[in-house]
């Protein structure tokens, strides 16, 4: 089986990694999976990129992002959680014939194609959704907005008083995306699964779940003691990680993970010492801090997961995060919050604990209660991380799952 997936990336950030990894899974398993991107990482001969991998081709990726967002430059405010635009798209609609695919699999594609061009596609289409932009306006989440459900309009994340707003529009151009006759959503969470089956953008349409997977022998727990060895890690102190790509993104919560641990430091002097990641630096005054800054490889990131005692991921607006499934995969359990997908991921006392209120002082709470386990329940836990990354999440089962639904769909074509 051959198919072309469309990802503005291929290895960098949450959504293009989940697409990146699911492509390699294909392959490894005997089917012919090849990529079309914006802009290409990696050096896989199977990933065409649509600009060159040099300064001129990141600044033309630039000026399309700048044109497709030019419509809400006229609104006093910018959607908290990102944007998505295809106002203006290539549209490589003869590389993807050149590439005879069986099967069209979107992921966040926009300004590669139109979602017009979409929708007139002459292959079956999977459209995995990393976010809520497909259902929405233009917006990436909506974590307190049901506009969506009503065709957009009128939108608060732009601060819109007009109904033919930007998100209007949008909410149309997306919906021409969903009228190709041989459509099929996956999401990666339960919590998105039913907001897109409860969304009249998808009506009629089937929509599947399927979690990310992630590759098991690069995020090990195997990496913990020889990396705790490494970073001089004393085994009386109980060491948190957090880390996004961008400490500063509020939605992801860093501020309340400080906050917390400026709480715990003063509760508990010399216990817990915090490790992070991430494009910025950290001002935590009294708080003992190992900042590693942003890590783009895999590999080194997961001695990170590996070698401290728990991840800390308090977003407040998520979809199925990958870090989650990383850290349980090297074995340590996450505190998270009751948020989107997490709760698909954390499970209490199981891969670690999901916190039902969503500040600082409940966090520190958590942390305590996981932290004064006893060895043997501690390591218990640490085992039950692996085993359900291992159970659910592995790159094969992943790949199966795609495959048996490809199968299906093509089975079941509709004439175009």
């Amino acid at each position: 089986m051959r198919i072309v997936q469309l990802s503005q990336q291929d290895d960098e950030g949450g959504a293009f990694k989940a697409a990146y990894r699911l492509h390699c899974a294909l392959n490894d398993a005997g089917h012919e999976s090849h990529m079309v991107v914006l802009s290409k990482l990696t050096n896989d001969l199977r990933v065409h990129p649509l600009f060159r991998p040099n300064i001129l081709g990141k600044v033309a990726w630039r000026l399309l992002t700048i044109a497709n967002n030019t419509p809400t430059k006229k609104y006093p405010k910018f959607p908290r959680c990102g944007w998505s635009a295809s106002n203006l798209a290539i549209n490589p609609l003869r590389l993807i014939k050149k590439l005879r695919p069986d099967m069209v699999h979107l992921h966040l594609f926009d300004g590669i194609l139109s979602h017009k061009a979409v929708a007139s596609l002459p292959y079956p289409v999977c459209w995995t959704l990393h976010d809520m932009s497909a259902i929405t306006g233009g917006c990436h989440c909506t974590p307190d907005c049901l506009r969506y459900l009503e065709r957009c309009g009128h939108c608060p994340e732009l601060g819109s008083d007009h109904e033919d707003d930007a998100s209007r529009k949008g909410w149309h151009q997306r919906h021409a995306a969903w009228q190709h006759p041989n459509l099929t959503a996956i999401t990666p969470s339960r919590w998105l699964e039913h907001e897109t089956k409860n969304s009249p953008m998808a009506a009629g349409k089937t929509v599947v779940h399927i979690p990310n997977g992630i590759p098991l022998d690069v995020f090990t727990p195997e990496l913990r003691n020889p990396t705790r060895q490494q970073l001089n890690f004393n085994d009386d102190k109980f060491y948190l990680l957090a880390g996004s790509a961008a400490l500063d993104n509020e939605l992801k919560g860093f501020n309340l993970v400080a906050e917390a641990v400026k709480q715990l430091a003063a509760s508990h002097p010399g216990k817990f010492e915090l490790v992070t990641f991430g494009r910025g630096v950290p001002d935590l005054p009294g708080v003992t801090l190992h900042h590693k800054g942003y890590i783009a490889n895999d590999a080194e990131v997961a001695k990170l997961y590996a070698a401290c005692d728990a991840y800390i991921l308090p977003t407040l607006v998520d979809n199925f995060p990958n870090m989650l499934l990383e850290s349980i995969a090297c074995g340590t359990p996450a505190i998270t919050f009751n948020v989107g997908g997490c709760p698909d991921i954390i499970r209490d006392d199981t891969t670690g604990y999901v916190v039902k209120q969503r500040n600082a002082t409940s966090l520190a709470q958590a942390i305590i209660q996981l932290a004064q386990q006893t060895p043997t329940a501690y390591a218990e836990l640490r085992q039950n991380c692996r085993t359900t990354a291992e159970s659910e999440y592995s790159m094969e089962r992943m790949a199966q799952a795609y495959i048996e639904l490809y199968k299906r769909h093509l089975s079941a074509r509709k004439p175009n």
